[in-house]
């Protein structure tokens, strides 16, 4: 029905403008009005009322208006001979470009600080040593909890975290997707979300099994087993 509808306007604009170039071949005449009823009682009949154009020499093309406003909104309008609407649609333009840029660059700001915050306050020695800390589910402490629901993966109805997320396999592990932190590894660019993760986090820890989530370290070294310096990657997975 659409495409219909669709079909029907194009075929009266395009009937439309060919009837005017023709009628109007010689003599130089403007639409002023669409069709009138006429007397229902007599004919019922139409008819297109044509007054001759004064002060404009050449027959205005909607098709044309229709092109220009496509190119500059407002142009379609002064091209009619319509100034007054076109330069209307020129400064609603110009003002919705404007917000455009104003909230654009807001946003940049607040990346901005997003980004200085984070790299002011985030420790990548410090986020291994505590990302199991708030493990434990304590009953009736509610900002404890409130701050372990951030860890809790509430997707996994198989084993119950949906109905109940106060169980220990609820709590996501720091490798399991967690968060995707790449970082520098004995040469290599490793993720945190990678099983060659696992024993890395031992490492660091310096726990004697892989699945020990406190680490036995008070102080999560920086350096890897090379002695070379851990560098975090901080590109759009780390913010």
């Amino acid at each position: 029905m659409r495409n219909i509808y669709i079909s029907l306007i194009v075929w009266f604009v395009c009937n439309t403008q060919i009837f005017a170039n023709t009628f109007f071949q010689k003599n130089s005449y403007q639409f002023k009005s669409m069709m009138f009823l006429q007397d229902t009682t007599s004919e019922n009949e139409s008819e297109f009322q044509l007054e001759r154009s004064q002060n404009k020499g050449t027959f205005k093309s909607p098709g044309k208006a229709l092109l220009f406003s496509g190119v500059v909104p407002g142009m379609g309008q002064a091209y009619m001979g319509n100034w007054l609407r076109g330069l209307l649609f020129v400064g609603l333009d110009a003002a919705a470009i404007g917000t455009w840029y104003y909230n654009n660059n807001l946003a940049e700001d607040k990346k901005k600080e997003y980004s200085y915050y984070a790299n002011e306050h985030w420790d990548f020695g410090r986020w291994i040593h505590d990302y199991y800390k708030w493990y434990e589910y304590k009953e009736g402490d509610d900002d404890w909890n409130e701050i372990r629901e951030v860890f809790i993966n509430y997707s996994d109805s198989i084993s119950g975290c949906a109905q109940d997320p106060s169980e220990g396999q609820c709590y996501t592990d720091i490798w399991d997707h967690s968060q995707s932190i790449e970082f520098t590894w004995e040469g290599d660019i490793v993720s945190s979300d990678e099983l060659v993760f696992k024993p890395i986090f031992q490492d660091l820890c310096g726990n004697t099994n892989f699945y020990d989530r406190d680490c036995s370290n008070e102080v999560v070294s920086l350096y890897d087993n090379n002695g070379d310096t851990i560098n975090v990657i901080k590109n759009y997975h780390f913010y």
